[in-house]
């Protein structure tokens, strides 16, 4: 399994822990119909959160921990150097993302948060929660295809090959990272759609 892929599923408690309805990057009860555009500084807010915030930095340090047990990429070594280096590039991959994002979201004025379902069952929801990975809210209203989150993700695929080894710089290697990062962004949001309720059952056996 791709060690980024593999670090999205094990970073969910650390990413979901204490996840309440105010925060900024989930906005659950709100009518998809009448959401408030948000305006430029919050844009970037949330943006800058999904780069640096803690949660983003935790989620870094595990895919660089992970990459440094694997040993990869091998010319990097297994020493503090090596796991500083690895922990630079999904950072600096990350930060890279969150910037494109931020550009093409207040460019073409699209919504970066993620909406839970209004359905009810679990097949309607799975399928919402997924679909934003490839189709976000516009300003104005309705729906568009998600330019900013798919388009920055094969942008930093292939920008991140700038500062990595040769053997590992090469076109299909951003194309496979950015495949990954989609996927991760497919697994967070069916986990934060369905997280309240798992949190409900936990904290109040309901």
């Amino acid at each position: 399994m791709k060690p980024l892929l593999l670090a999205a599923l094990l970073s969910f408690p650390l990413t979901l822990a204490g996840q309440t309805y105010s925060d900024s990057l989930f906005v659950p009860g709100m009518d998809p119909e009448h959401v408030t555009p948000l305006t430029g500084q919050e844009n970037f807010m949330i943006h800058l959160k999904r780069a640096i915030g803690p949660r983003a930095l935790a989620f870094d340090a595990l895919a660089a921990g992970l990459n440094q047990w694997k040993d990869d990429p091998g010319s990097w070594g297994r020493d503090a150097d090596g796991f500083a280096k690895r922990f630079g590039s999904e950072a600096g991959r990350n930060g890279v993302r969150e910037g494109i994002g931020f550009g093409l979201d207040a460019a073409l004025h699209t919504d970066p948060r993620i909406y839970r379902s209004t359905h009810t069952g679990f097949t309607g929801r799975f399928l919402d929660a997924i679909s934003q990975v490839v189709v976000a809210r516009k300003d104005s209203g309705g729906h568009t295809f998600a330019v900013s989150n798919v388009a920055s993700a094969f942008a930093a695929g292939q920008i991140q090959t700038v500062w990595m080894p040769r053997n590992d710089a090469h076109v299909k290697d951003g194309l496979v990272d950015a495949g990954v990062m989609l996927m991760g962004d497919a697994i967070r949001d069916v986990a934060r759609e369905f997280w309240p309720d798992v949190h409900r059952k936990l904290h109040h056996g309901e």
